[in-house]
């Protein structure tokens, strides 16, 4: 998926963002705060798009389901400057 993707080679640091976007769907069926998540793994604010490109190959490359058009206006926030 990854390379479908066009994001490359996976790193740790890919892998911990994986991991964390995998655990808090499976607990709370929600989309987690992107900014939240590279706070969590004590990453650089930015870090899935630095790592995936944006958010929703991320959400891909991690093999979570679709959410459609909610996903598509989280996306287009969270990419906001100062979001």
């Amino acid at each position: 998926m990854a390379d479908r993707e066009n994001v490359g080679k996976l790193n740790e640091e890919h892998w911990q963002v994986i991991h964390c976007l995998r655990n808090h769907y499976l607990a709370n069926h929600t989309l987690p705060v992107m900014k939240l998540v590279c706070h969590e793994l004590g990453l650089d604010d930015g870090c899935v798009s630095k790592l995936f490109g944006n958010p929703e190959k991320a959400w891909k490359v991690a093999g979570l389901p679709d959410y459609g058009e909610e996903f598509e206006a989280y996306v287009e926030t969270s990419e906001q400057p100062g979001s």
